[in-house]
C-alpha cells in the first residue's frame, strides 16, 4: 500500500512546474511575489510544493518555511498568527545576533499590539474602521481605555503589557503597518536572509474568514522586499471566500473573487488533471514501488515514463516498457501481473476520477487492503476480478447493490452473472 501523505518522489511529471516556480524565487527583479499553486484535492498540490520546498533549500541564503493552513484555524486574528508563527519560525531556526534580537522583540510587541487593536474592535471597542480589509485608525479619544478593557474581557493579554504597547508612537495601525514591515526586512537582513519563501498550504480547508485573513497579512505586513509566498489551494474555495466576506463589492459575483486574487497574487501554476496515459504510468510506478523494484529501477523507470519524449508523444509506462528499461527477466514478483491490472484500469480511472492522482491511489490502496483481509481469512481472490468488482462499487453502485443482492439471494452463483459471461458481456 502506498502512503497518502504528500511526497518528494515525482511520479507525475512536475519537473517542470517545479522549475516554473524556482525560476521565479530565484530572481530578485521578481520579488516581492505572492504564487499561488492551484488545484482540486488531491491534484498533487502539496507534492508539488513539496518538491518546490526541497529544491528551493538547497540554493545558499535562501530559508524555506512550511506552514499549513489550518495552523491558523481557531485563532481570533489569523493575521497576527501566521506573523507570530514565521517570527517564531525564524527566531528558533536561525542564529540571530544581538541587533536582530532587538528587531525580533520589537516585532513581537507590534504584533501583540495589532492583536489587541484587532480583539478591541470585535469586542465593541468604538473604533472607526476604513476600507474593505478592515484595517483602520482609531478614532475615539478614550481609545486606551476600552482597549484594556476588551483586554481584559479576553483575559488573554497582559493589561500593564497593553498599556506599555498603547504608549508608543505605533498607535496608528497604518504607520504600525509601514514600522512593522520596515522592521522586517531588516531582520531579514540582519538574520543573514537572502530570500524568505513561506509556504503555505490546504488554504483551501481553512473558513473563509482565515483564508481573508492569512492573505491580508501576507500583503499588508509581510510583502517586503526578498520574500515569496507560496500558497497551495483550490481557487474556486479562495473566490468563494472572498464573495462571503465582502459581499458588498460592485461586479458579478464571480468576477469579484477573481479580481481579489489577482491583486493579492501575482504568478498562477495550475496542477492539471492527468491524462489517460499519465494515470497509467502513475499507476504503474506506484506498483513498482510496492513490487520492491530497485531503487536503481525505478529510477530508470521514472526516467523512461516522464522524459519529455515520452510526455510529448503521450506514451505510458506499462509491461512492455517495463521490460525494456529493467530488463524482462529482471521483473519481481507480481509486477507483470499488476501491470497488465494498471493498463486495464487506467482509462476507466482516468475517465471517473477525472485524472485524480490521490483517489487512485486511495482505490489502489481499497484493492489491496480488501485483498489483505481476504489473505487473513484463507480466501484466494483474483486482482483483476476483485478490480472489476470495485470499479461497478464506484461507478455504479446501484448496479453493484442489485449484484450483491442476486449473490446473496441464490448462494453466490447467479444466474443473470452467468448467462451475461456467456453473451462475452
Amino acid at each position: 500500500m502506498w502512503s497518502d501523505h504528500e511526497t518528494e518522489q515525482d511520479f507525475l511529471g512536475f519537473t517542470h512546474m517545479v522549475k516554473a516556480v524556482t525560476d521565479i524565487v530565484a530572481r530578485a527583479d521578481l520579488l516581492p511575489a505572492t504564487i499561488g499553486v492551484y488545484g482540486d484535492w488531491g491534484s498533487g498540490k502539496s507534492s508539488l510544493l513539496k518538491m518546490v520546498s526541497a529544491n528551493l533549500a538547497k540554493s545558499e541564503g535562501v530559508f524555506v518555511l512550511q506552514l499549513n493552513g489550518w495552523l491558523f484555524e481557531g485563532y481570533d486574528d489569523a493575521k497576527t498568527a501566521l506573523m507570530e508563527t514565521i517570527l517564531d519560525e525564524i527566531a528558533s531556526k536561525k542564529k540571530l545576533t544581538e541587533k536582530s534580537r532587538g528587531l525580533f522583540v520589537k516585532l513581537v510587541r507590534r504584533v501583540n499590539w495589532l492583536r489587541v487593536a484587532g480583539k478591541a474592535i470585535k469586542y465593541g471597542a468604538g473604533l472607526a474602521i476604513g476600507g474593505p480589509l478592515g484595517l483602520g485608525v482609531a478614532a475615539a479619544t478614550d481609545a486606551a481605555e476600552l482597549f484594556k478593557k476588551a483586554a481584559e474581557k479576553i483575559g488573554e493579554v497582559d493589561e500593564k503589557e497593553v498599556e506599555a504597547l498603547l504608549k508608543e508612537p505605533e498607535q496608528e495601525v497604518r504607520r504600525g503597518i509601514r514600522e512593522f514591515r520596515h522592521d522586517f526586512a531588516e531582520l531579514l537582513e540582519k538574520s543573514e536572509i537572502k530570500t524568505l519563501v513561506v509556504v503555505i498550504d490546504d488554504l483551501d480547508r481553512c473558513l473563509p474568514d482565515t483564508i481573508i485573513e492569512t492573505l491580508e497579512a501576507i500583503k499588508l505586513f509581510l510583502f517586503v522586499n526578498n520574500t515569496a509566498f507560496l500558497l497551495g489551494a483550490d481557487e474556486r474555495l479562495v473566490k468563494y471566500a472572498v464573495r462571503r466576506r465582502f459581499p458588498e463589492l460592485p461586479g458579478e459575483r464571480a468576477e469579484v473573487g477573481r479580481d481579489y486574487l489577482e491583486k493579492l497574487v501575482q504568478f498562477n501554476v495550475r496542477v492539471p488533471s492527468l491524462s489517460r496515459a499519465e494515470i497509467e504510468t502513475y499507476v504503474a510506478l506506484l506498483f513498482a514501488k510496492n513490487c520492491k523494484v530497485s531503487e536503481t529501477g525505478l529510477k530508470q523507470a521514472c526516467e523512461w515514463a516522464l522524459s519529455t519524449e515520452s510526455i510529448s508523444q503521450g506514451r505510458a509506462f506499462g509491461l512492455n516498457s517495463a521490460k525494456t528499461v529493467l530488463g524482462e527477466g529482471n521483473l519481481p514478483p507480481g509486477l507483470e501481473e499488476t501491470l497488465i491490472l494498471s493498463g486495464r484500469l487506467a482509462p476507466i480511472l482516468a475517465t471517473g476520477l477525472n485524472g485524480n492522482p490521490r483517489q487512485c491511489k486511495r482505490f489502489l490502496n481499497t484493492l489491496l487492503m480488501r485483498l489483505s483481509m481476504a489473505e487473513s481469512r484463507s480466501i484466494k481472490l483474483k486482482q483483476s476480478v476483485l478490480a472489476k468488482l470495485m470499479l461497478l462499487e464506484y461507478f455504479r453502485p446501484e448496479s453493484f447493490r442489485r449484484l450483491a443482492k442476486m449473490q446473496a439471494e441464490q448462494d453466490g452463483q447467479p444466474k443473470q452473472l452467468k448467462l451475461a459471461e456467456e453473451r462475452g458481456q
